[in-house]
């Protein structure tokens, strides 16, 4: 199987919520990982950047996709967005 194939075969989770939901805490859990996502103890945002992270062993099919919150509109700008359309197509897609 390609690589390609793989990428497309992965599923992907894009977190996505408000500042101090817990989405960044929900990706490690996902990923059985601890901090592989920066977590905080405030209402401030932590996750200041798109994140992507594979899982491994068991959660190999996974891809787990970390965004900034859609609340903060001024730090959530074009940039992300753009990000956002990379991460897809370099994982080959959203399925």
């Amino acid at each position: 199987m390609t690589e390609p194939e793989d990428k497309q075969k992965q599923t992907k989770l894009f977190l996505i919520g408000e500042t101090g939901n817990g989405k960044s805490s929900l990706g490690n859990f996902i990923l059985k990982k601890k901090n592989v996502f920066e977590v905080g103890d405030s209402t401030i945002s932590e996750t200041r950047e798109v994140d992507v992270q594979n899982g491994e062993r068991d959660r190999s099919d996974l891809v787990v996709i970390d965004i900034p919150s859609l609340q903060e509109s001024k730090e959530f700008n074009e940039k992300f967005l753009n990000d956002i359309v990379d991460i897809v197509q370099k994982q080959g897609g959203i399925n």
